[in-house]
């Protein structure tokens, strides 16, 4: 799998992927309805040479009537997901997948009900319950609040009424990021940090629940106390461009504290990709020059379309919280 959130994101990681493979080697592709494996087969021939390249004809939709037609047990496992109203497509009885927000088994597809989000997400009956159908608690909260504010619209208002108005409304974002998972580690970071009041204790709530399994901690470690009964396997090193990484390891959560040459630290960071993706970054530097904190902000700005993972900041006077596509002042 290429771990990506867009087909567009396809190019770049088969690239990376299969960069030292041998041109001979034999691939095989396949996706819903076979549309993108025609795309893909081509990109891997004419810009790749790869030579050996097939794919599914009719992807897993035709792939399930015959294999129904034909009495087969089916190689493919679970749920198809369909680009129609039904969402999904039962192919087994297997439940592969998991809701987000409680981690109980489940392959339904929803929309986020939250208008100004809408992401497709999978959610169990029980949380479909609670939240209404929204991805996470910034959502229901959003939705909630237009419903009973705004009627007639089913819209939030201008959300630079809301910053003005001094955030009464604290859940509320500007927008939600376009992940769920990234919404759902807003919410816990921004619950934490409501409740502990700074940044150190709203990341401690945070890898309560999140369940990182592997750590990164780059520079001076003394806010956070070290201890794997906490944190669980951890990598530690004072400069990220003395570290000698696996090929391809990642990082479910990386903690940057007063780092040398900040900027470079996080652009090795990105460009390494050691990132996993719907991970944490998280930065801590307190004394940071104004100078360098707009050019970390602007280079941040650039990378927000494209970010996998979510960016936390606590910069000088500031906590910052930067996702896919949004930013958000905590």
């Amino acid at each position: 799998a290429l771990d990506t959130s867009y087909f567009r994101e396809s190019w770049e990681k088969l690239r990376k992927k299969l960069e030292n493979k041998p041109k001979s080697s034999e691939i095989l592709t396949y996706c819903t309805g076979g549309i993108r494996c025609v795309k893909v087969g081509a990109f891997l021939e004419q810009e790749m040479g790869f030579t050996n390249v097939k794919s599914l004809e009719g992807g897993i939709v035709n792939y399930s009537r015959f294999v129904r037609e034909a009495k087969l047990e089916s190689k493919f496992k679970g749920t198809n997901y369909v680009f129609d109203e039904r969402m999904s497509e039962p192919i087994t009885e297997d439940v592969i997948s998991s809701c987000p927000q409680c981690e109980k088994p489940t392959n339904s597809y929803k929309n986020c009900a939250n208008v100004a989000c809408h992401n497709r997400f999978i959610q169990c009956e029980d949380c479909a319950m609670i939240y209404e159908n929204c991805c996470c608690k910034g959502c229901f909260e959003q939705r909630k609040h237009a419903a009973e504010n705004f009627p007639a619209k089913g819209l939030l208002e201008d959300n630079d009424k809301h910053r003005e108005s001094g955030g009464k409304q604290p859940w509320l974002k500007p927008r939600p990021f376009t992940s769920v998972k990234l919404n759902l580690i807003f919410d816990e970071m921004f619950g934490g940090f409501q409740e502990e009041g700074d940044l150190k204790g709203a990341l401690l709530h945070l890898l309560r629940k999140i369940r990182a399994e592997k750590i990164l901690f780059v520079g001076r470690q003394y806010l956070f106390p070290l201890s794997e009964d906490f944190f669980g396997k951890m990598t530690i090193v004072s400069k990220i461009s003395e570290a000698n990484f696996n090929a391809n390891e990642k990082f479910d959560f990386i903690l940057v504290q007063e780092a040398e040459s900040l900027c470079r630290t996080l652009q090795c960071i990105f460009d390494s990709d050691l990132i996993a993706k719907n991970g944490l970054t998280a930065i801590i530097h307190r004394n940071f020059p104004d100078d360098e904190i707009l050019l970390l902000k602007e280079a941040l700005e650039k990378r927000k379309n494209s970010l996998a993972s979510a960016v936390l900041l606590e910069i000088g006077e500031g906590a910052y919280f930067v996702g896919r596509k949004r930013g958000w002042l905590l």
